[in-house]
């Protein structure tokens, strides 16, 4: 069984925190909502770290261990909306990927 990194940026945090707990009412454990304040591009240097939940730490599992950090360039994330976001990440079974992307989309999330 395969996981997904879902990236998702909102632009008012009760819609992000709103689709958090849609998720985890709908059984996904690893989700997270981190608050990117508007900073140039090339001043983002980190990526949010996730909490692991259930899942620990599973090497041979998941191939991003700590951070949804391969979704990010040293540009700054693609996708970010100018000004100040909310950035949802969630991993997620492969298998489940278009139900939490659609719970993500109808709390106004953009993938």
């Amino acid at each position: 069984m395969g996981y997904r990194n879902l990236l998702a940026t909102f632009t008012f945090p009760e819609h992000a925190y709103a689709c958090e707990q849609a998720l985890r009412g709908a059984g996904f454990d690893v989700v997270q909502v981190d608050y990117v304040p508007s900073t140039p591009p090339d001043a983002l240097n980190h990526a949010p770290a996730v909490e692991w939940g259930r899942q620990g730490y599973q090497p041979e599992v998941l191939d991003d261990k700590w951070t949804a950090a391969s979704a990010w360039d040293h540009q700054g994330p693609p996708g970010l909306i100018d000004g100040e976001s909310y950035l949802l990440t969630a991993v997620v079974p492969e298998e489940d990927a278009r139900r939490a992307e659609t719970l993500i989309r109808q709390h106004g999330g953009r993938l």
